[in-house]
Formats: structure tokens, C-alpha cells, sequence
């Protein structure tokens, strides 16, 4: 974007940093450390003068390209308000590398991209890994390994619905395989999450 960074300002916290660059116009991002995602706002959106703008699909990449944005072809693109837009893509794979998450944007009345909430998430393959049946998993379960939130320390019902092999972040910032079985404990729905490997 070609912005003097010279004064930027710079809070580390543990998981993320918030730099700032002040001026005639302010612009701050806040950055995930673990995942590399990150919001974005140009302040000048709060202007009088600025409104959102609807554009179509297409204007919006290409003022993406700007900020080093590049979609994934068959990203899914909706419109969710006036000059708002996302992009989602669902654990999509290019070579070595697995896609997932949410693109938000707020186009403006001055043909500019003036927020940006970037969790489009590319993730590098490290390995293959063998993962455990999902009969294993489902013994886990069975014998109460793994976490619920419920206001009884004991279940009393447990039904599982279905069941699919997801993706899960772990606290080193690696996506592991896991076992998803849509639920319902004590009358509530909730997913099971019980790891793979």
C-alpha cells in the first residue's frame, strides 16, 4: 500500500500484535501470530463523506490483488450487506497445501477496500500421518475421553448423529486431523471433537 511505516506503532501481546500507522489517515492491523490471520481497517471509513458501496464480485479481486490478496477459484462469494462481501473456502486442496476459512470485506463509496477480516487460512503440509479408525474414536467416547460442558458432571443421554474427519488448530499452529461426531448430551447439540493421531 506504499504507507510510510517509519512511526508505525507496535503492541505485542502474546498471540497477536496491533500495529498502527497514524496520519492524515489511520490504518491498523491486527495480527494472529499462530495462523497468520489477521483484520485490517483503513480509519477513513468513518468519515462523513464515506458509504458503503455495492460493486460486483469481480472490482472487489481485483482491488484485493492491491493488498496481496489472491482468492482460490472456486471460493464461495456472498453478499452480506451493503459494500460487504465474503469469500469462503472449505478446507480446499492446491499441492501441498490445504485451504480453509473466511475472506470479509467493506468495499466504499470512494472505490476502495477500507476493511479487511482475513481468515483464509493456507496451511503446508508437513506429513502424512495414520490415523486411528473411527471405531477407535468411538470407544473414546464411549468411555467418557473427552471434554463436554454440560451443568451435570455425569451424562445422562448421548447420541451421536453423524460423524466426519475435520481439521483442528492445535496450540503449535499445526492443523491435526480429527474426528467430528455431531451430538446431542443432555439435550444439547454439540460436536465431539476426538483427535486422530
Amino acid at each position: 500500500m506504499n504507507l510510510d511505516t517509519s512511526n508505525m506503532e507496535v503492541s505485542s501481546y502474546q498471540n497477536e500484535g496491533v500495529y498502527w500507522i497514524r496520519g492524515e489517515i489511520d490504518y491498523n492491523i491486527w495480527f494472529r501470530f499462530l495462523d497468520g490471520s489477521y483484520s485490517y481497517t483503513d480509519f477513513s471509513s468513518f468519515d462523513e463523506d464515506m458509504d458503503p458501496k455495492d460493486v460486483n464480485e469481480e472490482t472487489i479481486i481485483e482491488e484485493l490483488k492491491q493488498f496481496g490478496i489472491h482468492l482460490p477459484h472456486d471460493s464461495v462469494f456472498q453478499k452480506v450487506d451493503a459494500g460487504s462481501y465474503q469469500w469462503s473456502v472449505d478446507k480446499k486442496v492446491i499441492d501441498n497445501q490445504l485451504i480453509d476459512g473466511v475472506l470479509g470485506v467493506s468495499y466504499y463509496n470512494d472505490d476502495t477496500v477500507k476493511s479487511i477480516e482475513n481468515q483464509l487460512i493456507t496451511y503446508v503440509k508437513v506429513r502424512d500421518v495414520q490415523i486411528k479408525s473411527e471405531q477407535e474414536a468411538y470407544k473414546e467416547i464411549s468411555d467418557g475421553k473427552f471434554q463436554h460442558y454440560s451443568n451435570n458432571k455425569r451424562i445422562e443421554s448421548l447420541h451421536i448423529h453423524n460423524v466426519e474427519v475435520s481439521y483442528h488448530l492445535d496450540s503449535k499452529g499445526y492443523y491435526q486431523p480429527v474426528y467430528a461426531f455431531q451430538s446431542t448430551v443432555d439435550g444439547r447439540k454439540m460436536t465431539i471433537f476426538i483427535p486422530g493421531i
